[in-house]
């Protein structure tokens, strides 16, 4: 049972812009807000340990998107993955070598 099944019944017919639609999204936003900011759920889903990996994936789904696969393959276009890649990558570049200059080539463009 979805959020809007509870908000209007099972025949609920709403305009896109209704705003209990966003109601309905709030709390799987909060969820990934709090995985995106957390360090601890950002190192278990960058992890080379499958461990590591399964443990924030069954977080994501619990909380977040109950089909949601991780971890993703390379070059996947999922946006979850080329943030949390993308950022950790970026990471390691600017821990390595300073602030990149204007020109350097983003991380995440393979």
């Amino acid at each position: 049972m979805s959020l809007l099944d509870i908000f209007h019944g099972p025949d609920w017919r709403l305009l896109p812009d209704d705003p209990t639609v966003e109601a309905a999204r709030y709390p799987q936003a909060v969820a990934l807000t709090r995985l995106l900011t957390s360090p601890y759920w950002n190192a278990l889903a960058i992890s080379a340990s499958p461990t590591a990996q399964a443990m924030f994936a069954r977080e994501m789904r619990l909380t977040v998107a109950p089909s949601y696969h991780w971890p993703q393959p390379r070059g996947s276009k999922d946006p979850l993955y080329e943030w949390l890649i993308g950022d950790a990558l970026f990471g390691k570049i600017r821990r390595r070598t300073g602030t990149p200059s204007v020109d350097a080539k983003e991380p995440w463009d393979d």
